[in-house]
């Protein structure tokens, strides 16, 4: 599903979102080994002009000591939203759905969570198009860990203006089933791309982390995915390592470790 929006006067073929990607971290200061990788891969893949990191707390740790060199990377202060239309926002959760939209309004780019994995440019997505997410058409919501949008786009607008509806008590409704019903009545705002090119759907955890298994789809296809990170512990309980590290991943026999060794070492296979 592709379009434009009506009163754009873009002509086909025009950039219309900016190649700037955006992180948001509230409360996160220290950054994983895994968050590094996954930063380092939308900065060697997508190629951005600036990635920008929106945060409440300066990030830390020695894993950020090796992407604050970087070139066009820039920490933004942000302060957590903790109202939306008068209405109070508790869950951290869904403070960092509302600064994405918030962030997106004002700058356009790439919003990309803090554990998606980028296989390859997102230039297709930049033009002719103002607003671009992944469908989980099985769980009828977006996936808005992986959001690319024009400044003040459209569809943002509806998103946001839908928060006057905000419940903080249900998880994932505001941000992922309204707006999935709002592309539902109103196709023609946006993009929509299907889980074969964004992977946000739970089940791509069992391909990326669970050795020998039957993969419907090789990782190297997608354009990104989310990596559902924090929630291994439960959905894959057989996996031992707490935390992934440059030993562990060297000899890691899996789609997660082919995709770690080939940022960090330069090769997808496994290191002596």
């Amino acid at each position: 599903m592709s379009s434009r929006d009506g009163d754009s006067g873009v002509l086909p073929g025009s950039e219309l979102v900016p190649n700037i990607v955006h992180f948001i971290r509230f409360g996160q200061p220290n950054v994983t080994f895994t968050e590094m990788v996954c930063m380092l891969s939308a900065y060697r893949n997508i190629k951005p002009r600036m990635m920008y990191v929106h945060c409440d707390t300066p990030p830390s740790g020695p894993w950020w000591e090796q992407l604050r060199s970087l070139p066009h990377l820039s920490v933004v202060g942000r302060a957590r939203p903790r109202e939306i239309f008068g209405i109070k926002v508790n869950v951290v959760q869904h403070a960092s759905d509302i600064a994405r939209i918030e962030v997106l309004l004002e700058r356009g780019g790439i919003y990309l969570d803090n554990d998606v994995y980028v296989v390859k440019p997102f230039d297709v997505f930049r033009y002719n198009d103002t607003y671009t997410v992944g469908m989980n058409t099985v769980e009828h919501n977006i996936g808005n860990q992986i959001q690319i949008a024009a400044p003040n786009a459209t569809f943002l607008r509806m998103y946001y203006n839908s928060y006057r509806a905000f419940n903080d008590s249900l998880w994932y409704y505001n941000a992922g089933q309204v707006p999935a019903e709002l592309l539902r009545r109103t196709p023609s705002v946006a993009r929509v791309v299907g889980l074969e090119e964004f992977g946000v759907n739970v089940g791509v955890m069992n391909q990326l982390y669970r050795q020998n298994v039957n993969r419907r789809r090789d990782w190297h296809e997608y354009y990104a995915i989310h990596l559902f990170y924090h929630h291994r512990h439960y959905i894959i309980k057989e996996d031992p390592i707490k935390e992934h590290d440059p030993e562990n991943i060297k000899q890691l026999n899996t789609s997660f470790g082919q995709m770690m060794r080939k940022i960090y070492y330069g090769t997808e296979d496994l290191v002596q």
